[in-house]
């Protein structure tokens, strides 16, 4: 029998003094207090070891993990923080073998849309990402 794991949770978060980005200078950030802000979502993985469902002596393991904010306000002003994507989603492939001391991953990342600030075009924008790293 293989080895499934999945998990649900729920959190909610409420800062003081939380730290955001404020543009003091046509060049110039820094870093500022907000006086509170709000976090609350969901977040989830599942993965399972086919390795171990086939008795094999390594482990080949598909996983995905994600999180869905359902808020992510500034408490001062209600607006939503920026760089906090609504949701974002982690998914690929584990290989490893303990007795060669060796351990693989693929791994995919997408952050949805959310809120950032462009310095150089003096704006907020939207902004998407998918990324692709490994790790070996």
């Amino acid at each position: 029998m293989g080895t499934l794991n999945a998990a649900l949770t729920y959190f909610h978060t409420d800062f003081e003094d939380k730290i955001a980005y404020e543009q003091v200078d046509t060049d110039v950030t820094q870093y500022k207090n907000i006086e509170g802000a709000t976090l609350s979502g969901f977040e989830g993985s599942l993965q399972y070891d086919i390795g171990a469902r086939f008795n094999w002596a390594f482990g080949v393991i598909p996983y995905v993990s994600f999180t869905v904010y359902t808020r992510y306000e500034d408490d001062s002003n209600g607006a939503n923080l920026e760089y906090v994507p609504e949701k974002s989603a982690s998914w690929g492939l584990k290989f490893n073998n303990a007795e060669l001391g060796f351990f693989s991953r693929l791994n995919f990342t997408h952050f949805g849309e959310h809120d950032i600030t462009d310095y150089e075009a003096q704006g907020p924008r939207l902004w998407a990402a998918t990324t692709w790293p490994t790790s070996f």
